[in-house]
C-alpha cells in the first residue's frame, strides 16, 4: 500500500509502501489540527490551498483519501467497476464514493478494510457511518 500525507499548501510527504500499523502510527502522530488551521488561515488570506489529508493507494489502484476535519472526516474512495457495453464488451471504469462527517472512531476499521482489499466492506462502512455527498 503506497501512502502519502498532503499538506494545506499542496506539499506532501510520500511515505512509500508501508504496513497498516506504520500508516496508523503516522496518521495518529500527524498534527492534523494545526494543518487544518493553517489551511483556514490561507483561505482567509486568499492564498491557494487545499485540504490536508492522507491517501492510500492499493496494488490494484483503489484509492482511499481521508481528509480530517475538526470533527470527523471527509472520505473519498475511488475503485474500479466492471461494466459491459452493448452486452458485448467488457470494460472497467473508475467509480467514486464520497462521504462527509465520517466518525473518527470508524477510521481504523475503514483503513484496515482498505488494506485487506475488501472494497465492499469499505463502501459499506462509508455508507453506514458517513453522510453521502
Amino acid at each position: 500500500m503506497n501512502v502519502w500525507i498532503q499538506y494545506h499548501n499542496f506539499d506532501y510527504d510520500y511515505l512509500g509502501s508501508i504496513s497498516y500499523n506504520e500508516a496508523m502510527t503516522k496518521y495518529r502522530a500527524f498534527d492534523w489540527e494545526t494543518e487544518i488551521l493553517k489551511g483556514e488561515q490561507s483561505k482567509i488570506e486568499k492564498k491557494e490551498c487545499c485540504s490536508p489529508g492522507m491517501g492510500f493507494v492499493s496494488e490494484d489502484r483503489r484509492i482511499l483519501h481521508i481528509v480530517p476535519m475538526n470533527k470527523g472526516a471527509l472520505i473519498h474512495y475511488h475503485y474500479p467497476k466492471k461494466r459491459r457495453i452493448l452486452r458485448l464488451f467488457n470494460t472497467t471504469t473508475i467509480s467514486s464514493l464520497s462521504v462527509d462527517q465520517f466518525p473518527d472512531e470508524g477510521l481504523t476499521d475503514l483503513i484496515n478494510e482498505h488494506y485487506e482489499e475488501n472494497g465492499s466492506a469499505v463502501k459499506e462502512l462509508m455508507k453506514i457511518l458517513g453522510k453521502e455527498l
